[in-house]
């Protein structure tokens, strides 16, 4: 059934609880800081009108459902894809860290999804083929996006690559380590 249905098959279940047994203290580990995230997740409460708080329970959850995914890639087996999961959950914990030290860092994270889009869109008008699947009216609209975006966030115009890197943000908070350990080793 495998050779059909992959890692979706149900005949993998016995491997499934193979990888559990062979790595018990790993999984009741990954089991105990998922029950306890779990319980925390309901207390999050965050005050509406700060946008700290906000970007910070948004990050929070975040960070929750990557761990439960890489938990679950890793008991099928799809280590490859479960890394690239870590490393995305390391990355909104020392985002989210950031944020916990410093309210400012979302005016950062407000700039640089400006500057992605921006940079995004432009792509679009460079790309032949993206100008030619659009219309006229659609390649104005995407114009118009980035003459919109360059004015209200006026950062969204450096070309000088993403203004916000995760290593920066990383030293900003505190947690180089976490960064060295998880984030570029994944």
């Amino acid at each position: 059934m495998f050779k059909t249905e992959g890692f979706l098959a149900p005949s993998l279940a016995s491997s499934i609880a193979n990888i559990k047994r062979d790595f018990a203290p790993w999984f009741g580990a990954a089991e105990a800081f998922v029950s306890l995230g779990m319980q925390v997740l309901p207390a999050v409460k965050a005050d509406q009108t700060s946008y700290q708080q906000l970007v910070a329970a948004a990050l929070y959850g975040r960070a929750l459902t990557s761990f439960q995914a890489a938990y679950v890639l890793t008991e099928r087996g799809m280590l490859a894809d479960a890394r690239t999961v870590v490393r995305a959950a390391a990355e909104t914990a020392i985002i989210l860290s950031a944020v916990v030290k410093d309210a400012t860092v979302c005016d950062l994270l407000i700039d640089r999804h400006f500057w992605h889009h921006r940079t995004l869109r432009n792509a679009w008008l460079n790309d032949p083929q993206a100008v030619a699947a659009m219309t006229p009216t659609e390649v104005d609209a995407v114009k118009a996006a980035i003459t919109e975006a360059e004015e209200s966030h006026p950062k969204a115009k450096q070309s000088r690559g993403d203004p916000v890197t995760i290593a920066a943000l990383a030293k900003r908070a505190g947690v180089t380590a976490l960064y060295n350990v998880v984030y570029r080793s994944t």
